[in-house]
């Protein structure tokens, strides 16, 4: 009798876990999305596929260095804290790498590309964003696709991304090529 109320116990456990963890998930992008900061990340082209996950723009972004005087406590793939806010032309920049959490709440966990030695106690760390991968509707990404390797590549166009981060979390939820969405400029099939 009592290994019966364990287990049906353990059975209502499981299925309220497979209801939280995903509500959990969603209500902290979209909390991001609603109560974060907004972010354009300039971006560079490539875009592959991927079998489990669909098409999707992979976006190569402009400014991911951050030059320190002393960088002999970071590592090539460590995770960090990276502050982030708008330079002049209201585009993202990194303003700090930490260990640390900022108390500022427009940061981001990201990992460690490379370090690049500049002179014997100057380096600049390249960063790898989180939101490097834009998913899109399978019958527009062809053309997606198509439309942001043109922009790019003639830099005719200003095309970036938008990100919203909030306490380290970070949502991307567009593409934009002069400040329309690339879904918008797709025609529909």
């Amino acid at each position: 009798m009592n290994r019966k109320i364990l287990l049906s116990l353990f059975l209502v456990l499981m299925l309220i876990a497979q209801w939280l963890i995903p509500y959990k998930m969603i209500w902290t992008n979209d909390r991001t999305v609603k109560e974060g900061k907004v972010f354009k990340f300039k971006t560079m082209p490539i875009d592959p596929s991927d079998a489990f996950r669909g098409k999707f723009i992979h976006l190569n972004y402009d400014n991911t260095l951050f030059c320190l005087a002393d960088n002999k406590s970071y590592k090539q793939a460590q995770e960090v804290f990276v502050s982030i806010d708008n330079d002049s032309l209201g585009y993202a920049k990194i303003t700090a790498i930490s260990h640390i959490k900022p108390s500022n709440p427009n940061y981001i966990v990201a990992n460690i590309n490379y370090i690049q030695q500049l002179e014997e106690d100057s380096s600049c760390i390249d960063i790898n964003f989180p939101f490097d991968r834009y998913y899109m509707e399978e019958s527009k990404s062809k053309d997606a696709e198509d439309l942001y390797r043109k922009s790019i590549r003639h830099f005719t166009k200003n095309v970036y991304s938008v990100v919203y981060i909030k306490d380290g979390n970070a949502v991307l939820t567009d593409v934009k090529i002069d400040d329309k969405s690339i879904k918008d400029l797709i025609p529909k099939k």
